[in-house]
């Protein structure tokens, strides 16, 4: 009877032990079903992944698969993110970047604090960036580079930015301002041969400028019309703001 115990306990211990490994393993932040980068760069993807996870709370996700049945892969995309559960928190907070190399595309979807650091215009920014190397075939490279871009828009958008733009700016104007001020006090200062005249009688004949009438004359309007082009170039953006998607 002891040894049926003992039996039945080293069991449960082994399927409790396959069973944390086969969660450990569908949930990571890589799903690379193609194959498209070697265990070890997966490794390292993995890692910068999962960095951004622990820092900000917000998943980061690398996906491959063979084929995007929907017409949009932005749609594609989003249904991943949420069918497998990703995000953090109740707000679901990540970013996805799926690929398909037999389709060559490209999507960047966003959701929660992900959309507020990357917005349409940053994602197909993003997408961009990361177009030659995946054209290329260097998937490990184009997946770090997203995870990069990923850490640096998500700490801006949490933490703030390095360099605030705005208080740039107004350190500029200001900065401006006072070489302005200084230069042209210099320059006043050099002109000691003219005098303040509180008339124009000196530059004027007399009897000239008597005004003997006045009135204003509307003689024609010019109006030019130009239509706005709707600028395409292969992209797509979602209309809320959800991400991007390219062909490569």
């Amino acid at each position: 009877m002891k040894k049926i115990f003992v039996f039945l306990i080293c069991t449960l211990i082994v399927c409790a032990s396959s069973f944390v490994v086969f969660a450990a393993e569908e949930g990571g932040l890589v799903w690379d079903t193609e194959d498209l980068v070697s265990e070890a760069q997966e490794a390292l993807l993995s890692e910068q992944l999962e960095g951004i996870k622990f820092k900000y709370s917000v998943e980061a996700v690398v996906v491959t698969v063979a084929d995007i049945p929907t017409e949009d892969p932005l749609d594609y995309a989003e249904y991943i993110f949420f069918d497998n559960g990703f995000g953090c928190g109740e707000n679901k907070d990540g970013v996805l970047l799926l690929v398909s190399d037999s389709e060559g595309s490209c999507a960047l979807f966003t959701n929660g604090i992900g959309r507020d650091a990357i917005d349409s215009d940053t994602a197909l920014d993003i997408c961009n960036e990361i177009k030659g190397d995946l054209s290329e075939g260097k998937y490990a490279k184009a997946f770090s580079a997203f995870a990069d871009e990923c850490d640096y828009y998500i700490n801006g958008e949490i933490n703030g930015f390095p360099y605030d733009f705005t208080v740039g700016i107004i350190g500029s104007l200001v900065f401006g301002f006072v070489v302005a001020f200084i230069v042209t006090g210099i320059m006043k200062g050099q002109l000691k041969s003219v005098r303040k005249q509180d008339s124009a009688d000196r530059y004027t004949k007399k009897g000239s400028m008597d005004v003997t009438g006045a009135k204003d004359l509307y003689l024609y309007s010019n109006i030019t019309r130009i239509k706005k082009e709707n600028n395409s170039s292969g992209s797509s953006r979602g209309s809320s703001g959800r991400g991007a998607s390219i062909k490569f």
